[in-house]
């Protein structure tokens, strides 16, 4: 596994063994970043379920701003500090092991506040991760106009097209699969939906 574009572009990430965590894969990571176009430049990033952080690594290679990794499981995170490390991207990273939902639903948030753009890839077996986005959406902890990329089981996800609302405050702007891997990006609409839409 690599870094697919921008500073540290071939850049190989350190993995931890074991099942427990499902890194996205090249061919996926690359086509995210590919819709996702210019959004990663100067973006403040928040990588939820961050598993290797291969997301939110690679959104620092394009110029994010800074990344928030959270995750529950220790060798995860070892594994984020390596390759943090490794790339010497420590002054614009943090590495978070917490249960990502408790996270949300802290009052403080841990100064998670203005993320721009989000990722949230958590296990297969845990569903299209509605509840996250709520916790999200609600907690006003997003810039206007964030963007949120959800990596899901393709068999679990909801079935969305480009256009729809996931819920008042958030629109789909792309929805597509990749074998059994189905990612969906939407946009955060401060306060629900715009008159005009």
């Amino acid at each position: 596994m690599r870094i697919i574009g921008g500073e540290f572009r071939g850049f190989r990430l350190e993995a931890p063994r074991g099942l427990e965590v499902r890194p996205t894969s090249d061919r996926v990571r690359e086509s995210i970043f590919n819709m996702l176009g210019g959004s990663a430049r100067g973006a403040r990033v928040l990588d939820l379920f961050a598993g290797t952080g291969a997301l939110g690594l690679e959104a620092l290679s394009r110029s994010a701003s800074s990344c928030c990794f959270v995750d529950s499981s220790p060798a995860a995170c070892s594994a984020i500090r390596h390759n943090i490390e490794k790339l010497g991207v420590q002054c614009r990273s943090r590495v978070l092991r917490r249960d990502v939902n408790q996270l949300l639903r802290e009052s403080g948030r841990d100064g998670l506040d203005s993320r721009s753009l989000v990722f949230l890839d958590p296990p297969y077996d845990l569903g299209f991760p509605h509840e996250t986005v709520r916790l999200l959406v609600t907690g006003s902890g997003l810039a206007p106009g964030a963007l949120l990329v959800v990596e899901s089981d393709a068999r679990g996800a909801p079935d969305l097209d480009e256009g729809d609302w996931l819920r008042p405050e958030v629109r789909v702007l792309r929805a597509r699969r990749y074998g059994d891997t189905a990612v969906t990006i939407m946009r955060y609409a401060e306060g629900g939906k715009c008159a005009h839409e």
